[in-house]
């Protein structure tokens, strides 16, 4: 017996030895070596959890999750009550995706130990990742309170803060981990990601640059790079930064999504870019979708909606064969997802009222709120219809109030894809509406997905969703070209007039020092209120035949911060056309800072016509200077999206204002500007008649009799599904 206990102790001797060897080989990176001395070690004494341990630690370093979570079990079984095996568990844990038994094993380890700063910190970025941001603050806010100068809690806190949109919070963590730790690569990202977010791009590229000086491989900085440089109009630069996101990172789903999304530029800086342009993304949409079969399936719903091909639209060209392409593969990745997840759909009786979702991130004072949504809010009949709205973004103001006090109103923003479908689930809607598909990352994804049996499109982004999971599209009678049924993938849905019920604002206009923005009021004052990218190369040439032909007078144009650096491309681009028509462009064009409503509404009062943009139109805009008995020239495209102000005039039968072509539109701006009793004559007939613009409720009508209507279809198409089974 006593020569037993001897070879035990022996035994357990010679183990600790072996640790000690194998601590100092880890110490030095001798790793594999190491392994082999713990290897030795657990052989010699199986009980030793400190040998386990170590054992399960190098392994989580090596990369190999599986073994490391064996040996951090086994160590934990010899002795439950070690904070730092708990701690590397969660961390192998969290390494294979297993989220739940990380956080609580991070749990355990807390528990033994309280004050557990790292453990609080890696538990914060566990929560970043399963989006559940306001957790995520918390741990990290308790790491910062144990080590206020721990730069990873502040770097993790920073990535909370902003995928809850509190940008400015997120850039003030950035900056403070980078106090600590100015070499910290990953906050130069974040801190880009953060800049990017509030629009300050520049600021952003210097960051980002910053983080691949450190860490030239870093694949995350290289795909923000991009995304900053695409915002700023640099094609050619935000496609190679995405292209070394691949290269560093080959098997990213969402990096190799968006570099085929934007192959397609925010803007052109010059004429017949868009033919090479179509022929790019097609290509790279045909090899994304070679490459997303079998494991690389495994997370890609992640790049669903990551980017779009959004700036498609802006091309006066059919887009419904590459988007059905498109909307075929992020309906294959979602359902991909779905069956993983088991999610299911819960059948439910007749109740007498259809529900009916609309799903949005613009529920606020935006532009398809304004024109579409907030018309259905407030008209829709509740004794037929019980309504939910879904918002999936954090932004909030008194149109949303409203919304919140006018329907069942679900707050979505910085909630994961799972727990956003299984919130609109739980309402078990019969129909749900998009009203702007292709606008936002987690309207695409969801969109993608067959929640409710009957599911519609709306012209918030005036294009085909090109999804398979759409079945149809409202639009308007007064907005659509003959044999519009072709440009979409959906069945068309033709409501009356507008399509919809607009309220008007009603806005006292304000008065302000127009000079001082270099507005000249003694010129005639010409409007060109469109986003950057809707001015395309091709049509550069009517604003120099307006001015040549006038010759004084100012063309304004308006920059927003969102888009500035696509402003500024534009600038530089009409400066080019100008000159070459031998035209001092600052004698003709101001850009100006986009105008608070009051403001915009003065200067539309004093401007002597509005120029809607050539190829993809304005609503708000338009029914803006309509309200302001301000004429709007407009020459009116193939597709809706070049008919949104064709359709206005044409409700207000001042048919004369919609020209047919370019030279048509030049003429039209001319007259306008020189003939001050037609332009009298036209004031007073849209004060006339404006009144059928608003508050039509039609529309309203028709959008009920329709819901009502696909439901019941729906209804005897799933009773008589049954019968047959």
């Amino acid at each position: 017996m006593a020569c037993g206990d001897d070879s035990a102790q022996t035994r357990r001797q010679l183990g600790e030895l072996h640790l000690h060897l194998a601590a100092a080989l880890e110490s030095t990176g001798g790793l594999l070596e190491a392994v082999k001395w713990l290897q030795d070690a657990v052989r010699l004494d199986a009980r030793n959890a400190n040998a386990w341990l170590r054992l399960g630690r190098i392994r989580l370093r090596m990369g190999e999750f599986d073994e490391s979570v064996r040996c951090l079990r086994q160590s934990l079984a010899i002795d439950p009550r070690q904070a730092e095996a708990c701690f590397h568990l969660g961390s192998a844990l969290s390494d294979l995706k297993r989220h739940d038994a990380a956080i609580a094993v991070y749990r355990e380890a807390l528990a033994l130990k309280p004050d557990f700063a790292e453990a609080h910190c890696n538990l914060g970025a566990l929560f970043n990742d399963v989006h559940r941001h306001d957790a995520a603050i918390a741990s990290c806010r308790a790491a910062l309170a144990l080590r206020p100068e721990f730069p990873e809690a502040h770097n993790n806190l920073a990535v909370a803060l902003h995928q809850l949109r509190r940008d400015e919070e997120a850039i003030a963590s950035c900056e403070q981990a980078l106090a600590i730790a100015p070499n910290f690569a990953e906050a130069h990202n974040n801190l880009g990601a953060a800049l990017i977010a509030m629009n300050r791009h520049e600021q952003a590229i210097a960051s980002l640059r910053r983080a691949l000086a450190i860490m030239p491989d870093h694949a995350w900085a290289h795909y923000n790079l991009g995304a900053a440089l695409y915002a700023l109009g640099d094609h050619s630069g935000a496609l190679d930064s995405y292209a070394s996101a691949v290269a560093h990172q080959p098997d990213s789903a969402e990096a190799r999504w968006v570099l085929a999304m934007c192959q397609t530029p925010r803007m052109f800086d010059a004429e017949g870019g868009s033919g090479s342009a179509r022929a790019a993304y097609s290509g790279s949409l045909t090899e994304l979708n070679a490459w997303l079969v079998g494991h690389r399936m495994q997370g890609a719903e992640i790049a669903v909606g990551a980017a779009t091909p959004f700036h498609l639209a802006y091309q006066e060209q059919p887009n419904r064969e590459l988007l059905s392409r498109y909307g075929d593969l992020c309906a294959r990745l979602m359902r991909h997802w779905w069956d993983k997840e088991g999610l299911s759909r819960r059948v439910r009786g007749d109740s007498g009222t259809v529900r009916v979702g609309i799903v949005s991130a613009h529920v606020k004072d935006h532009s398809v709120w304004n024109a579409i949504v907030k018309g259905w809010i407030r008209h829709l009949d509740r004794g037929r219809f019980d309504l939910s709205v879904f918002h999936l973004a954090a932004e909030q103001d008194h149109e949303t109030e409203f919304a919140m006090s006018q329907s069942d109103y679900v707050a979505l923003a910085g909630k994961g894809l799972r727990e956003c479908a299984a919130n609109i689930l739980d309402r078990q809607p019969d129909i749900l509406i998009y009203p702007e598909i292709g606008m936002d990352p987690m309207t695409t994804r969801l969109a993608s997905l067959r929640i409710a049996p009957v599911q519609a499109a709306s012209w918030g982004h005036p294009e085909t969703s090109g999804l398979p999971t759409i079945d149809y599209y409202l639009s308007a009678e007064d907005m659509e070209p003959p044999q519009a049924q072709e440009n979409y993938r959906e069945r068309l849905v033709l409501l009356p007039h507008l399509g919809c019920c607009y309220h008007p604002f009603t806005v006292a206009p304000g008065t302000q020092d127009l000079a001082r923005l270099g507005v000249d009021t003694a010129r005639p004052l010409l409007l060109c209120a469109g986003a950057p990218f809707k001015y395309v190369p091709e049509h550069d040439g009517v604003l120099v035949a307006i001015a040549r032909e006038l010759g004084r007078c100012q063309f304004i144009f308006f920059i927003d911060d969102a888009a500035a650096g696509l402003s500024a491309r534009l600038q530089r681009r009409l400066a080019g056309s100008f000159a070459r028509a031998g035209l001092e462009f600052n004698d003709y064009v101001v850009f100006i800072a986009v105008q608070q409503r009051p403001l915009f509404y003065d200067l539309m009062r004093r401007a002597s016509v509005f120029l809607d943009t050539i190829g993809f139109s304005g609503f708000n805009t338009a029914m803006q200077a309509v309200e302001c008995a301000l004429p709007v020239v407009t020459r009116e495209g193939r597709f809706l999206r070049g008919r949104l102000a064709s359709g206005i005039l044409r409700r207000l039968q001042l048919t004369e204002l919609i020209a047919a072509t370019e030279q048509e539109y030049v003429a039209l701006a001319v007259k306008l500007v020189q003939d001050d009793a037609y332009r009298r004559e036209l004031r007073v007939r849209i004060e006339a008649s404006r009144h059928v613009l608003f508050d039509d409720l039609a529309p309203i009508r028709a959008l009920e009799a329709f819901l009502i209507d696909a439901y019941r279809r729906h209804r005897d198409r799933a009773e008589a599904a049954s019968h047959s089974a």
